[in-house]
């Protein structure tokens, strides 16, 4: 059986035609391309589709399946554009394709979760038994810390009345600190850790000092409905900063641009879908979390949102 390198040698050139088509007709049309270089399209459509059919059933893990799938839609969007494409384009990324990205970039997640949180728990120890350490690892959040040891309170008791307000402001927020993961991978992935590990340690501090002073319980009776979506976004975006990262640090059999094309490409397809989690939990956190609800009822919402959203993620687009 042929090998992936053999493959990659002795398909490339093509695959490289049909990219150097693609990218001269552009997103809209094919009307940038003379009467042989549609027939040329369709043509190379065609071997390319043969291509993707053969590495599926050989080597389906392999990174230049991915690129040929990639390769294949686009083309396949050019070939067979419609009117109702884009519509149905974003239905099925919301119903398959984002949870299908999850799965298969789950690694990455799951290093940037263990980025985020382990260094959370150091910060939670040290601060819990050093409350004045927090203003060291967590200098930003000095007036929040202040509000906690001298007033005695949250800095979240916000109104009601503002929720609507504060929740646009939240979501804008988390909807930043998202992209700012992600956009770390372009730096080799480097700025995505030290983002993670600093949030990690921030957020463990803070939490830390808050236990400190007895107010522990207050701090996550606002926090337990919104935060198991927020956070799980936040290593989604960390888990595609990674992808990134390690396709530009180590392309495999790919072409280096190759390599990073096809991730970053899966990349924002991570990101754009933690975009709009991140809606529902700032919605969550703009009008639940600071409102008068039992605290029974914010922990069902957050473990009911964290139970849908898994089966979302773990199921969704299986049936493809």
């Amino acid at each position: 059986m042929i090998t992936p390198d053999q493959f990659v040698r002795r398909r490339q050139s093509d695959w490289d035609h049909l990219e150097r088509l693609l990218k001269k007709a552009g997103t809209s049309s094919v009307e940038r391309l003379s009467e042989q270089e549609l027939r040329t399209l369709g043509s190379l459509y065609r071997a390319t589709a043969a291509d993707l059919a053969l590495a599926q059933r050989d080597f389906p893990r392999h990174d230049v399946t991915a690129f040929l799938n990639a390769l294949i839609g686009r083309a396949h969007h050019l070939v067979y554009r419609g009117g109702n494409m884009e519509r149905g384009q974003i239905r099925h990324f919301l119903t398959a394709g984002f949870p299908q990205l999850f799965r298969s970039n789950w690694r990455y997640v799951a290093v940037a979760a263990l980025l985020l949180f382990s260094p959370w728990l150091i910060g939670w120890w040290f601060v819990l038994n050093t409350p004045e350490l927090a203003y060291v690892l967590a200098p930003e959040a000095a007036p929040m810390l202040d509000m906690v040891a001298h007033e005695g309170k949250l800095w979240i008791d916000i109104p009601f009345e503002a929720s609507s307000f504060a929740g646009a402001m939240i979501m804008t927020n988390n909807i930043q600190v998202t992209f700012l993961a992600f956009a770390g991978g372009m730096l080799a992935g480097l700025f995505t850790i030290y983002v993670l590990l600093m949030n990690g340690v921030q957020f463990g501090a803070v939490f830390g000092f808050v236990h400190a002073y007895g107010l522990g319980p207050d701090l996550w009776e606002f926090v337990v409905g919104h935060a198991f979506i927020e956070l799980t976004v936040i290593c989604i975006a960390g888990g595609a900063g990674l992808r990134v990262g390690h396709a530009m640090v180590v392309p495999g059999l790919l072409r280096r641009r190759d390599a990073i094309a096809i991730a970053a490409r899966e990349a924002m397809g991570l990101v754009t879908g933690g975009a709009l989690l991140l809606i529902i939990a700032g919605i969550i956190e703009g009008f639940i979390s600071p409102s008068i609800l039992p605290w029974t009822v914010k922990a069902s919402v957050g473990v009911g949102s964290g139970i849908l959203l898994f089966a979302y993620l773990l199921r969704g687009g299986r049936e493809e």
